[in-house]
C-alpha cells in the first residue's frame, strides 16, 4: 500500500497542472463567440463523467479489491501522462494561436 500511495502522489503532482493549463489553452484558442458553447460542453462532460467514475470505481473495488483497483488506476494515470509526450499537437503549443 505505501508504494501505491507513492505512485498516486506522483500522479497528483504530475497531473495537477493539467487543469489550469487546459483552461488557459481554451481561453487562448477558442474564439470569443464560441466560448460559451465550448465551456458549457466541457463542464457538462466533466459533471457527467465524475459520478460515473465513482460508480465504476466502486464496482471495481467490490469486484477486484482495493489494491488491484488502485494499481490499475495508477497504471492508467501514468500511461496517460506518459502518452502526452507522443501527441504531436501538444508539441506545437508554444506556437501562435
Amino acid at each position: 500500500m505505501p508504494v501505491i500511495l507513492g505512485v498516486l502522489a506522483l500522479i497528483g503532482i504530475v497531473l495537477g497542472p493539467v487543469n489550469p493549463l487546459m483552461v488557459t489553452i481554451r481561453h487562448e484558442r477558442i474564439p470569443p463567440p464560441m466560448r460559451g458553447r465550448v465551456f458549457a460542453s466541457y463542464s457538462a462532460i466533466s459533471q457527467l463523467v465524475s459520478p460515473l467514475g465513482i460508480v465504476v470505481g466502486g464496482f471495481a473495488i467490490a469486484g477486484f479489491g482495493l489494491t488491484p483497483t488502485a494499481i490499475a488506476l495508477a497504471v492508467a494515470a501514468n500511461t496517460l501522462w506518459l502518452a502526452m509526450f507522443f501527441v504531436p499537437s501538444l508539441r506545437g503549443m508554444n506556437g501562435a494561436a
